[in-house]
């Protein structure tokens, strides 16, 4: 079997790991991988595993602009497309589309100060013909591409392998507890626990109910605890500035960024300049000038988030439609809502539509304070619809959700709780829980108001106990074709040691056999290709 991994600087010990156990699970087979610079260093520099040839992504982008734009091989590509148009692909990428993002600050690089129309073609195409060329290579079998990518190669290389009737397999969690799977398409959709909840559903496929029944009752108690998994992420425990030490210390550590920015970049501008790498910043006053003035606005919309300034609680009784507001760029709302990118115009969307008496109580999402930053006209064209209120920062994510007449989302975790604690839930992509029927996803912006309160409607039908009883039939099949991670934060992208690395390699391999033979059986890919 012929294995073709995509490699980035967060995932490859993880993913080296994997391929190592499927050496021994198939033995004979090849690997090839796609990465970049730093990470073929470490590949070619151990022994474990010999990869058959390693492609370096930016090597890629670099020899595409070299091209002439390929007209008639663009227009094949977009016709085949579900969708039909390229430039709903590339809006999505964080750099090459960064013009069609909103309410996000991004330091200058080459490609988001290079991205007219013409390079950006050229990128298209000549993306295509090499990784095309890469596939035929390699007589690719099997592609693991690596998870939350944020370039327009995630959608080219689906579509390649859905030419070539490759399953696009790649593991993502299911969000219950520390459960991953393996989805079958860049919107992170799982065919194969639907369709085996919709046997068990049907009653075609008898399966024991009582650990999805314990799961379930897990999962709702865990919501009020102050232990509950995304209450100890980073991003949970930043400090308020309400003491003047704390506005000494806040301060002080913005005078080291800066330092830090500063060096770093003479550092690199003593580096050989003729090797252009196109994911590095151009060396210019103008970019150092930029990189300041961008760790200076990301302190001060710290701060501002962080004083007491900023939201609002809301007075007792008051109605609203809770928002939970994504991080920008992000996977959730670059590839899985492309459409609903613009997260302002989403908002005003539901300010226009909810009932009178109503607010939009919009909640900004706390990994703003630690890796991304948004202008602070973001927030002053929010707090000019009168019928929006933000609240603040701090505010319990699950105790708005608790309270609010209907949530909205464009996908996430705070959607899937609103579905597990019975509310009401207005969605504008699709998410894994659409199987359920116990959201609505809005496909026509003129009938939002109406979705609203026939959602809020139809949801008092809908007693507990058959709410309960679909949520558990669906924990059935996530437990069918779900795996567990020891350590799902190394699987996401944290740092660890080598030996959590090789453990969650090991349990992912695993999965992945079981998976594949799944996958050769029942055709869960069908749906997908």
């Amino acid at each position: 079997m012929n294995f073709l991994l995509e490699f980035t600087k967060s995932n490859y010990k993880v993913w080296h790991s994997v391929a190592k156990r499927l050496n021994k699970i198939y033995p004979g087979s090849s690997f090839s991988g796609l990465c970049g610079k730093d990470v073929v260093a470490f590949l070619e520099g151990q022994d474990d595993l010999e990869y058959r040839t390693l492609y370096v992504h930016p090597d890629i982008v670099k020899e595409s602009l070299k091209d002439e734009v390929d007209h008639v091989l663009l227009e094949d590509f977009e016709k085949q497309l579900p969708r039909k148009s390229l430039w709903r692909l590339i809006s999505s990428d964080r750099e090459w589309g960064s013009p069609f993002m909103h309410g996000a600050v991004l330091n200058k690089t080459f490609i988001n100060m290079n991205n007219d129309r013409e390079n950006i073609l050229k990128l298209i195409s000549g993306s295509i013909k090499r990784y095309r060329k890469i596939f035929d290579e390699q007589q690719v079998d099997i592609f693991l591409p690596a998870i939350a990518m944020g370039s327009v190669s995630v959608h080219l290389l689906e579509h390649i392998c859905r030419e070539r009737n490759i399953p696009y397999i790649v593991p993502t969690s299911v969000r219950v507890k520390s459960f991953f799977t393996f989805a079958g398409d860049v919107q992170l959709r799982f065919p194969q626990i639907d369709r085996t909840y919709e046997r068990i559903s049907r009653g075609e496929l008898e399966v024991d109910l009582d650990r999805a029944e314990r799961l379930y009752r897990e999962l709702i108690s865990e919501f009020k605890d102050s232990q509950y998994f995304d209450r100890q992420l980073p991003c949970f425990n930043q400090k308020k500035l309400d003491s003047v030490s704390a506005h000494f210390i806040f301060w002080l550590k913005t005078v080291k960024a800066v330092i830090v920015t500063m060096w770093r970049w003479l550092g690199d501008a003593f580096m050989d300049k003729t090797r252009l790498d196109i994911y590095r910043q151009l060396h210019t006053p103008g970019v150092l000038v930029d990189n300041v003035k961008n760790i200076l606005l990301r302190q001060k919309m710290r701060a501002y988030l962080l004083g007491p300034g900023y939201g609002e609680e809301l007075p007792p009784g008051q109605k609203y439609i809770y928002y939970p507001l994504h991080t920008s760029p992000e996977y959730s709302t670059q590839f899985q809502g492309t459409m609903w990118m613009d997260q302002l115009y989403t908002i005003e969307l539901l300010a226009k539509s909810v009932p009178f008496d109503w607010v939009v109580y919009v909640k900004e999402h706390p990994a703003i304070l630690t890796s991304r930053v948004r202008p602070k006209g973001f927030y002053e064209r929010l707090e000019r619809l009168p019928n929006v209120k933000l609240a603040p920062i701090y505010a319990d994510t699950h105790n708005l959700i608790g309270e609010a007449e209907i949530v909205s989302v464009v996908t996430g975790t705070t959607g899937w709780e609103a579905v597990q604690r019975g509310k009401p839930l207005i969605t504008f992509a699709d998410n894994f829980w659409d199987v359920l029927a116990l959201s609505r996803k809005c496909t026509d912006v003129e009938s939002l108001s109406r979705d609203i309160q026939d959602e809020v409607e139809r949801m008092k039908v809908i007693t507990e106990n058959e709410r309960k009883s679909r949520i558990v039939r669906f924990l059935a099949a996530v437990l069918e074709h779900g795996f567990e991670i020891t350590y799902p934060q190394q699987f996401s992208y944290e740092k660890g040691s080598d030996e959590q690395y090789a453990t969650v390699g090991r349990e992912t391999a695993d999965a992945l056999k079981r998976h594949l033979d799944q996958v050769h059986k029942k055709d869960f890919y069908e749906e997908c290709i």
